[in-house]
């Protein structure tokens, strides 16, 4: 393979420091949120439809009575701040912030790859489909097609463009 445009490049690795960042910052957010759901021993609603004996987790917060989520989300934005996490408006989570980024940065590297792709015989229209989910199976057509070009371009990422993160 040809070496891959500067610009094509450099949008690989955004997507590699971008992916790197979220893993990293995975765990430490799940677990403010944990420990606040155990401070607060938020349960189920039992008038729930689907109801959960013990206590939540971050994923089924939602199932906590409305007063509770409330309460968790106001408290939640005070954790993460007193955390370190304060550039951030009012009210976000540091984590869905960062997921928001890493699928902008995934994005700009499929449209960049498009040149790319178009040479194994991919058209235009059959790319904005599957960046944009529209086929079939569409989420895991786009991580397919991601995966497939980023493996073709990640060879060319020099150290010296990682450690200038």
């Amino acid at each position: 393979m040809n070496r891959p445009s500067n610009e094509l490049i450099s949008a690989a690795t955004a997507v590699v420091t971008t992916k790197a960042f979220v893993e990293a910052l995975r765990p430490k957010i799940l677990a403010i949120q944990t420990a606040l759901i155990d401070y607060l021993d938020l349960r189920c609603d039992k008038s729930s439809k689907r109801y959960a004996s013990g206590l939540l987790t971050p994923e089924t917060v939602y199932l906590a009575a409305e007063d509770q989520r409330a309460e968790y989300f106001a408290m939640l934005d005070k954790w993460y701040r007193k955390a370190g996490y304060t550039d951030m408006p009012e009210g976000h989570c540091p984590l869905l912030i960062a997921e928001n980024l890493l699928r902008q940065a995934e994005r700009l590297f499929m449209e960049a790859s498009i040149e790319l792709s178009a040479r194994a015989g991919f058209t235009p229209e059959m790319i904005e489909k599957v960046i944009t989910c529209q086929m079939a199976d569409g989420l895991n057509q786009r991580q397919k097609y991601l995966d497939l070009n980023l493996s073709l371009v990640v060879p060319f990422i020099t150290p010296a463009q990682l450690s200038n993160i």
